[in-house]
């Protein structure tokens, strides 16, 4: 009731109407005469977090499905900002750039951070630069981080071109959560014996298969939109 959160919080009940005013335009809250509970944006944040708190166990079968299909090595990264941090993969042979379980890599870095940041208005990416790269030139800028992000968001789909990384190539799609908001990246992986521009023909024949996959994954984790 409000009388009990203004007594536990020591407001007075002016001031409490008013926050709790604001709480109810948001979804935070629900609120019927003086009982207020919890609203439905909180409840989809809760789903949304229940439903990753296993992800890496809940991956694991469309990973190992995906590699079935494909027969190329498949990984799965969050964003713990500012970095990408890789929780599960499958297939994976020993190879000097292959990623690290556990392993932060800063996102603006890597085509599974460009897939992330692509699903994010032009405001959050510029909010994102603003706080973790205050150092870089606005040529460096322009070059490494907003180009391959706004890339990445008209192809749909982000990709690591071998002479990016070293001998490798991947190509990178969203996974949705609950809120249908972006909750991690899937990639395919593979070592290439050449320098290339873009990712092999042979590797990009293989997109319609990590679109279906991310579909897959996303709807079990809740999503009502499309992953693709």
């Amino acid at each position: 009731s409000v009388e009990v959160l203004g007594r536990e919080t020591g407001m007075r009940r002016l001031a409490l109407d008013k926050i709790l005013g604001v709480m109810v335009f948001y979804g935070w809250v629900s609120r019927m005469g003086d009982l207020v509970e919890i609203g439905s944006q909180i409840k989809s944040w809760g789903l949304n977090m229940l439903s990753l708190s296993d992800l890496p166990d809940r991956s694991a079968s469309y990973l190992q499905e995906l590699y079935r299909q494909t027969g190329i090595d498949v990984d799965l990264s969050i964003y713990s900002a500012p970095h990408m941090v890789f929780i599960k993969k499958y297939g994976f042979s020993i190879h000097p750039y292959e990623p690290r379980i556990g392993i932060p890599y800063e996102a603006h870095t890597m085509a599974v951070g460009h897939t992330f940041l692509a699903q994010h208005s032009r405001v959050y990416l510029d909010q994102y630069i603003e706080k973790f790269l205050p150092y870089m030139s606005e040529d460096a800028l322009q070059a490494h981080v907003i180009n391959p992000v706004e890339a990445t968001r008209e192809q749909g789909f982000g990709m690591t071109t071998s002479d990016r990384i070293g001998l490798d190539e991947a190509i990178c799609s969203p996974v949705f959560g609950a809120n249908n908001e972006v909750v991690a990246i899937m990639s395919l992986w593979r070592p290439t014996p050449r320098y290339s521009e873009r990712p092999s023909g042979e590797l990009l024949s293989k997109l319609p298969y990590l679109h279906d996959m991310t579909e897959q994954l996303s709807l079990s984790l809740g999503c009502s939109r499309s992953a693709a």
